[in-house]
């Protein structure tokens, strides 16, 4: 089984903001329209976005790998089958257009499903199989990417 250590850090927004995500009351929303506070289903519970990251795309292209319609990009974390792995080892990668990217910082769990893939979400400190982080390496995270992104911020409890 590979380890979600094994797959990288995690230093760019990840996704195509037309890709849908389920929130907490089981409707669907495009990435785009997520909005700090915003309770989202994940496989192992209801989250809340604590972190937006928005990067534009110079020109408006950019290689991005795309499972069931979802576009990723293709060395970021996805789980297939039970098994992490990344887009690039499950599918063929394309330049696309896109204008933005996104990433999301979740209070706890830190996987989403998007258009029914389980997608890792932006975090620190996680281990494995439980995804749980400390407050310390949250705050860390957002102080390292203000300034970079496009970047939103709620307060954390």
């Amino acid at each position: 089984m590979n380890s979600i250590k094994n797959l990288g850090k995690l230093v760019y927004p990840y996704i195509n903001g037309l890709s849908r995500v389920t929130i907490g009351n089981k409707q669907e929303k495009f990435i785009k329209d997520i909005q700090l506070g915003d309770l989202l289903k994940t496989p192992y519970g209801i989250a809340k976005v604590r972190g937006i990251i928005r990067k534009e795309i110079p020109h408006g292209f950019i290689e991005l790998a795309e499972l069931n319609k979802m576009l990723i990009i293709p060395n970021h974390p996805i789980q297939i089958y039970e098994e992490w792995t990344k887009p690039n080892d499950v599918t063929k990668i394309n330049f696309v257009k896109c204008d933005c990217l996104y990433g999301l910082i979740l209070d706890k769990h830190h996987v989403i499903t998007v258009n029914g893939n389980n997608v890792l979400t932006f975090g620190r400190g996680m281990e494995e199989e439980v995804f749980e982080h400390t407050r310390k390496d949250t705050e860390e995270l957002f102080w390292k990417l203000e300034g970079i992104y496009d970047f939103k911020t709620s307060e954390l409890p």
